[in-house]
């Protein structure tokens, strides 16, 4: 490796030289916090700050939470599908071909951690009621905490696949952290404010707790953390588009 390819590698930020112990404790000190929460009652506090008895969610159908309910996560098929399509275009085309490894690094972010992890590893199997159907707010279930799993039928509410989509967007750190670091800070706030926009539009409508969607923000973080470090390892990453 060339020296200045060795700066290059050497200027990875702590977090990212060290990642898989780094994305231990976040999963960890949020594990603590969840519990911690829970002890509180955040999740029932926040979810009847917008619950009516005689109105339910009051927020549930107004426009903007109809509109990210809709196509919240069809900006992740969308980003998908381009990267997929210019990495294959890649192998034939000299001047993609320095795109594939991002471009699939986007591809498995997109299946592992919302589609994979989010929807088909927890939504389907955790059995945690959604807000809209326990009894604290006027459904039959009894309210389960996030630790307390029931079977699946029982609801998908943890974790929240739309927050996932929006949080999946901090991978934009990761793409543009070599070549334009200051827009891959702005790309890290891009992809938290989505984030917190489809979450919050989530709670708005009963469908899910606040804890539904910090855990969505933990698990895309660390999964496109996790991917960025084995995909790029420190020595390569210089050969960037």
């Amino acid at each position: 490796m060339s020296c200045s390819n060795a700066s290059k590698a050497v200027s990875a930020p702590l977090w990212v030289r060290h990642a898989w112990p780094i994305s231990a404790a976040v999963l960890a000190g949020m594990a603590v916090l969840t519990v911690v929460l829970e002890v509180l009652g955040a999740d029932l506090y926040v979810s009847g700050l917008v619950f009516r008895w005689d109105e339910g969610f009051v927020w549930r159908d107004h426009p903007l939470v109809l509109l990210c309910e809709d196509y919240g996560e069809l900006l992740i098929a969308a980003a998908a599908l381009l990267a997929l399509i210019v990495g294959v275009l890649g192998f034939w085309k000299a001047s993609l071909r320095p795109w594939r490894r991002l471009c699939v690094y986007v591809v498995l972010c997109a299946l592992i951690g919302p589609v994979l992890v989010v929807n088909s590893a927890l939504k389907s199997n955790w059995g945690r009621p959604r807000p809209e159907s326990v009894e604290e707010f006027g459904g039959a279930l009894e309210y389960r905490a996030v630790f307390e799993p029931g079977p699946a039928e029982l609801g998908s509410s943890f974790s929240s696949g739309h927050a996932a989509a929006g949080f999946f967007w901090t991978l934009l750190y990761f793409l543009l952290r070599e070549a334009r670091p200051r827009l891959a800070t702005l790309g890290m706030g891009v992809g938290l404010a989505l984030g917190a926009l489809l979450g919050t539009c989530r709670v708005l409508q009963g469908r899910h707790f606040l804890m539904d969607i910090l855990w969505s923000a933990v698990l895309m973080f660390v999964v496109n953390l996790l991917l960025y470090r084995l995909m790029m390892p420190l020595g390569a990453r210089a050969e960037r588009p």
